[in-house]
């Protein structure tokens, strides 16, 4: 590990510039939350994580803690891919993020510790400079609040379609949407819209839009459905402006549903 700190190397290999560090948030982020699953709930579920980590580097990481292989171990061996490529950068800070990260998450740190711990790579200048004051607090308290939000409804059962009580009905239809067909739904109406629509459902029905968004999405939306409220009538809007769009893209064919043809939810 020492080889990594020694000498002038480790400071110009991890320099990079202040965006580039920004960029690098997501990913501080996600070794987080990865920390607090596997200190709460453990290998399953951190498990069911890899299917969203496109970076071999770092699904290779989490498949080795998930083995429980000897955490020295996995440190020799991320540190040796490490070592072999020619990282500068961006692309040495995330690895770095990544290999302190897979550490902490093995030796199960407090989420206190692992934000200081990942924080430290991007230097003293960028956290005083750019960052507010308790920016790591704020947000380790974010994560652990949206991490814990998503395993609850990761644990929520899937609604009884045929007893499900919403207003309009219709709406129930969007339980027979697949993950892509969500997907080009939440392209094309404001996060704000979906939070309205979603706001009073059982946890359940909810699961389906957060399944299916991408993390970022998922984030902003779990922010504004914990900071607003909604009255009954912004939800009815809100659905009914959902389902206008499920009828364009089922009337474009992009999306299909089996037994619906266009104008069956107007």
């Amino acid at each position: 590990m020492e080889e990594f700190y020694e000498g002038n190397e480790f400071t110009d290999r991890i320099r990079c510039r202040s965006r580039e560090k920004e960029e690098s948030i997501d990913l501080v982020e996600r070794v987080l939350k990865y920390s607090i699953i596997y200190g709460d709930e453990g290998a399953d579920f951190l498990a069911e994580e890899l299917k969203y980590i496109e970076d071999p580097f770092f699904k290779l990481g989490l498949e080795l803690v998930i083995e429980e292989t000897d955490p020295n171990e996995v440190h020799s061996i991320l540190s040796r891919h490490i070592l072999s490529g020619d990282y500068h950068g961006k692309d040495f800070l995330q690895k770095m993020i990544i290999l302190e990260g897979i550490s902490a998450i093995q030796y199960k740190y407090s989420p206190y510790i692992v934000i200081e711990i990942l924080l430290s790579l991007f230097g003293e200048d960028y956290i005083v400079d750019n960052k507010e004051e308790n920016y790591s607090q704020n947000l380790v308290e974010f994560i652990l609040k949206f991490t814990k939000y998503i395993l609850s409804l990761k644990k929520a059962k899937q609604p009884d379609f045929e007893n499900l009580s919403i207003n309009p009905k219709e709406f129930r239809k969007i339980l027979k949407c697949d993950t892509k067909s969500i997907q080009k739904i939440a392209r094309e109406v404001d996060n704000i819209f979906i939070v309205r629509a979603i706001n009073s459902l059982e946890p359940g029905f909810k699961k389906i839009f957060y399944d299916s968004i991408g993390e970022r999405a998922a984030k902003i939306l779990f922010k504004k459905e914990m900071e607003l409220a909604y009255t009954p009538e912004e939800e009815l809007e809100a659905r009914s402006r959902i389902l206008f769009i499920l009828n364009k893209l089922i009337q474009s064919g992009e999306v299909i549903i089996e037994g619906s043809d266009y104008g069956l939810f107007l």
